[in-house]
């Protein structure tokens, strides 16, 4: 399901600053609420990713990953285990976010993926 409830600013491959988008971006109100797109395990948490700012990383099982980045809270921690829509971070304007938003992405064996190949419309 989609983290976030907003409008699509950058797409997947679409350029920021010359860096080619791994996922997408999605326009929240700040401190919005992002949620687990799928059940996981929360397998990395940093407050300061260069490029993407406070990020977390959920693991789905059958090599499949989920990132969230640009958010201003992260509300889990390494080992956490999460359900489907549970809330793990709050948007924000971390890294490369010119507004309050949600930098997305789904990899697929350590590969990003276009996530509206997986995302319900």
């Amino acid at each position: 399901s989609w983290p976030i409830r907003g409008s699509v600013t950058h797409y997947y491959g679409s350029k920021i600053d010359r860096v080619k988008n791994k996922g997408i971006n999605i326009r929240a109100s700040e401190g919005a609420s992002v949620k687990a797109a799928k059940s996981g395990k929360v397998v990395f948490c940093d407050e300061w990713l260069k490029g993407i700012g406070k990020t977390v990383i959920l693991d789905h099982g059958e090599n499949f990953q989920t990132v969230y980045a640009y958010n201003s809270l992260i509300m889990v921690n390494v080992g956490d285990v999460v359900d489907q829509n549970a809330v793990i971070a709050k948007t924000g304007r971390g890294g490369r976010a010119k507004e309050p938003s949600l930098h997305f992405e789904i990899r697929h064996n350590g590969e990003p993926q276009n996530p509206f190949y997986y995302l319900s419309r």
